[in-house]
């Protein structure tokens, strides 16, 4: 769907929605090249997946979270908390990539934590984001997002 065709308010969260999903994607494709034994590959949809991601995170933590920390503190506050355990998973899986020794408790962890997290924005923050978001902010992550990569 393209995101002109989606109502306005409604464009912020249907475009994070797909960027968890791509994101899912692109990690089965990290696995799929990693149970492939091409490390290279493997390397670098890693890469991919791990600059989308921490551009994700960057841009829920520059333009909502902000926002809705001032309407649910402690919320927002676990958001940004998960956040932070998410960069310390891609740096330990990172180290796993590159040595080609991923493990799939490791990986199946990181998915599992990926998809709570997911439907606990979508429930809070990406529904406020909805409604209350200012429509510059809502611009700007667009803009933002329009330009990372997608699998």
């Amino acid at each position: 769907m393209l995101i002109s065709a989606i109502p306005e308010g409604h464009a912020s969260r249907h475009l994070l929605l797909e960027d968890h999903a791509a994101l899912l994607r692109l990690f089965d494709s990290v696995l799929a090249r990693f149970r492939e034994n091409d490390r290279d590959q493997t390397r670098a949809t890693w890469a991919l997946f791990e600059s989308s991601l921490l551009g994700h995170l960057d841009a829920e933590e520059a333009l909502i979270l902000p926002a809705f920390k001032e309407v649910d503190g402690a919320e927002a506050q676990a958001l940004y908390d998960d956040h932070a355990r998410f960069r310390v998973q891609l740096d330990e899986l990172a180290i796993c990539v590159e040595l080609h020794t991923i493990r799939a408790d490791a990986a199946d962890a990181l998915i599992a934590n990926l998809e709570v997290h997911s439907h606990r924005e979508d429930r809070g923050m990406y529904a406020w984001a909805e409604l209350h978001l200012p429509a510059d902010a809502q611009r700007r992550l667009q803009a933002v997002r329009a330009h990372a990569p997608s699998a």
